[in-house]
């Protein structure tokens, strides 16, 4: 019985439906008591295994379909043998389910629907979430002169963490995780993204950020959006979430920074960008104001130059013809030959 359940879970052309599989193994989940010791030692290592490889090799169409309550009896099913391989060496059954449950998010993540893609982004979330809480019951716990937080086992009773926090997956690990399987760059990918899907990516950013795990390859993705051919929502987004970054930025990341605004042709400039230069420009002062005297002005010189009349490589500047300032002379305002009113 428990080879045909583990062919049927194997079986890809067709895929059999995963409410026959759910039930297939409900039927099986209380049998791994009467299994002698070398068949429950198989299967208990062989099942759960096959279970979320079904589920991670879903087709999209039918991953859409797949009910939240569907998938979970199937996990729920084999988490009795996962236990048992967990006492003969292998993962734990927190390490276990966690994983997968990063991986299927990550699959809904790869999906062509925006629906799906969402759902994948919002349950990564909730582990960002439960990191986060994670940290800020370790600090309160020292505070309180207890010994912290143990992650699922060791804390019990009063000083057992909530549930919510009780993961496996604390910062270290989900950051780790996401540099593995290069999270950033499916969710920030110019080609195939949407506002909605970057707008939820600030978390993962700010995790970072504040593990001080947050590179410059993580800043270029979101700058990206703002160079490529996107819509202008999505280019002031960027701005947006890279200005709430900012205080958690090192000197070396914000000049990093401002590198790929300069690089940013003068006809491509717009209000946002111009508040976005101003407020990176505030940043870095105060950054470098902590480490050395003022050795660049950034936005200062930026902004002079865009505005500048006399620079011949200037004058298709939108700061400029907006102004009525041709290659003729300046015009309108009283700007008359100076910069008077600049």
């Amino acid at each position: 019985g428990f080879q045909v359940i583990l062919k049927i879970l194997a079986m890809r052309e067709p895929m059999v439906a995963p409410e026959m599989v759910a039930t297939l193994l409900e039927i099986s989940k209380g049998c791994i008591t009467l299994l002698d010791g070398t068949f429950r030692t198989q299967y208990s290592r062989e099942l759960p295994q096959c279970a979320l490889d079904y589920l991670l090799a879903l087709p999209s169409g039918e991953l859409r379909r797949l009910s939240r309550r569907t998938w979970h009896s199937i996990v729920l099913a084999v988490k009795p043998y996962m236990i048992e391989a967990a006492r003969h060496g292998g993962m734990t059954v927190g390490e276990k389910i966690e994983t997968f449950q990063l991986d299927f998010a990550l699959r809904h993540l790869e999906s062509p629907f925006l629906d799906q893609r969402i759902v994948g982004i919002n349950d990564v979330k909730l582990f960002v979430t439960s990191a986060n809480e994670n940290e800020r019951y370790q600090r309160q716990s020292t505070s309180a002169g207890s010994f912290g937080f143990f992650t699922g086992v060791g804390a019990v009773g009063a000083n057992a963490p909530p549930p919510s926090i009780r993961m496996w997956y604390d910062a270290k690990r989900l950051i780790g995780y996401i540099e593995r399987k290069k999270l950033l760059e499916v969710l920030l990918n110019p080609s195939n993204t949407h506002l909605e899907i970057v707008r939820r990516s600030e978390s993962f950013l700010r995790l970072l950020a504040d593990h001080e795990a947050l590179r410059t390859e993580h800043l270029d993705l979101l700058w990206a959006l703002a160079s490529s051919e996107q819509h202008e929502s999505l280019e002031h987004l960027a701005y947006e979430i890279l200005n709430r970054l900012l205080p958690s930025l090192s000197l070396a990341h914000t000049s990093h920074l401002f590198s790929r605004i300069r690089d940013k042709p003068y006809d491509k400039y717009d209000t946002a960008l111009v508040r976005f230069i101003r407020e990176v420009t505030t940043s870095v002062f105060a950054k470098q104001a902590r480490n050395s005297k003022v050795s660049n002005w950034y936005g200062l010189s930026l902004l002079w130059d865009a505005i500048h009349p006399e620079s011949e490589k200037n004058l298709s500047s939108p700061l400029l013809t907006s102004r009525g300032i041709t290659k003729g002379g300046a015009q309108g305002e009283g700007l008359g030959t100076t910069t008077k009113g600049v």
